[in-house]
Parts: structure tokens; C-alpha cells; sequence
């Protein structure tokens, strides 16, 4: 968000590629420079962060070892990694890459990566768009039998994901990849997307229970 100038006033993100693996002193080094403000040390699943503070700046410190970044990177080129059981979606991470800056890269190993994505990959688009096709129908059934019951509950967990495979494959059609949903009304500005999105979005949780579905058919109507 701020190399992207989004705004001044948030956390800043930096990855770290590391050749081969982690470093195990982690904990030490952040304690020795957090300025007794607090830190945060996370090893969970294929999520390594530290976060700490420096001069009222917050920091997100994320590690990674070059091959599985490769591996992340290959499977949103290869048209996948926007449907994995990793905590963060392989496609959310290249987009956080490749719209990023690359700070430090002796080897060129990152700057031939990012060149590499420069051609958006087709086979993103055909199975996104597939994956969209295959389960429309059963989101708008979905949606109208939850509407039907008053199931509230089971109605707004249906429509954070029919509107996530949305946005998924909205932006791969626009050979864009998807950001996540942080900065998504900030990515529509900047690579001039559809600036109805995040009112309909909006229209969609906040609206009248009856009109949701005719407000996901006009969100979906956006792919054709």
C-alpha cells in the first residue's frame, strides 16, 4: 500500500527471498531492534512474519525460501494458485510481487521471475473463467434457497465466496492479478477497472435481503 502510494499511514510489507532456508534467529534480532513497542514473531503453516516498530512506522517482515517462491509463482503461470489450502492464495502473493518493488536482487532471480509474469498467463484466464462457469449456478441457487430459509448466516458465507471467485476471475479477464481484498477499491482506481464494482460489493451486503440476488447477477453481468 505504500509503495504503491495508496496511501501514507499503513504498515509496510517487505519479503524476504532467502536462498536457501530461514534463518533461526529470528526472534533474537527483532527483540533487538523493536524499540520496546511490541513484536511479533509468527511461524504458522507457510506463514513466517515478524512484525515490529520503528520510529511509529509498523513493519511486516515476510520470509520465504526461493524455491517455494518459485513453486507459488510457476502454479499462478501455470493457471492455478488462486484455489489452494495455503493461508494466503499463491495469486494474492504474485500480485504483492509483481506490482511491488524489488528492493535488493544480486542474483536477478526475482527480476527474471517478475519479467517472466509481464506476459499475464492465459491458462489463469481460461480456468478462472471455467471455474466461475462451473459454479455460478449453484451460487445463484444458493443464494436464493438461503434467502428463502432466512438462514442469514449460512446467506452471507455463501456470498463472501461467490464474490471472491468474482473478483478472482473479474481481474485475471482484465489481465490483472488479483490483489486480495485490502487494497481491492484502490486496485480498481489504478489499473481503471470497473468503478461499479465496489458499490454493487457494497449493495450486496449492506442492500435489502430480497434484492441480493439480482445484485449478484448484475455484479456477474460485469464478465461478459
Amino acid at each position: 500500500s505504500l509503495v504503491n502510494g495508496y496511501t501514507n499511514n499503513a504498515d509496510f510489507d517487505v519479503t524476504i527471498v532467502w536462498s536457501k532456508k530461514l534463518p533461526t534467529n529470528r526472534d533474537q534480532l527483532i527483540n533487538s531492534i523493536h524499540q520496546n513497542t511490541g513484536y511479533l514473531v509468527v511461524d504458522y503453516e507457510e506463514i513466517h512474519m515478524d512484525r515490529f516498530v520503528l520510529d511509529g512506522q509498523e513493519y511486516n517482515i515476510s520470509h520465504i525460501v526461493l524455491d517455494e517462491f518459485n513453486k507459488q509463482n510457476k502454479q499462478v503461470l501455470s493457471g492455478e494458485g488462486f484455489l489452494t489450502k495455503n493461508i494466503l492464495q499463491p495469486i494474492i502473493s504474485t500480485s504483492g510481487f509483481y506490482y511491488g518493488e524489488i528492493v535488493k536482487d544480486e542474483n536477478q532471480n526475482l527480476s527474471s521471475l517478475k519479467k517472466k509474469l509481464d506476459n499475464f498467463p492465459q491458462a489463469l484466464k481460461v480456468n478462472t473463467k471455467k471455474l466461475f462457469e462451473n459454479r455460478k449456478q449453484d451460487y445463484i441457487n444458493h443464494i436464493t434457497l438461503f434467502i428463502k430459509r432466512g438462514d442469514t448466516h449460512a446467506l452471507y458465507k455463501e456470498l463472501v465466496d461467490a464474490v471472491e471467485i468474482f473478483l478472482i476471475v473479474y481481474f485475471a479477464q482484465n489481465n490483472v492479478y488479483y490483489p486480495g481484498y485490502k487494497w481491492l477499491n484502490k486496485s480498481i482506481e489504478k489499473f481503471k477497472l470497473d468503478s461499479q464494482i465496489p458499490d454493487l460489493i457494497n449493495q450486496l451486503f449492506n442492500g435489502d435481503t430480497k434484492m441480493k440476488l439480482k445484485k449478484y447477477g448484475e455484479l456477474i453481468s460485469l464478465i461478459y
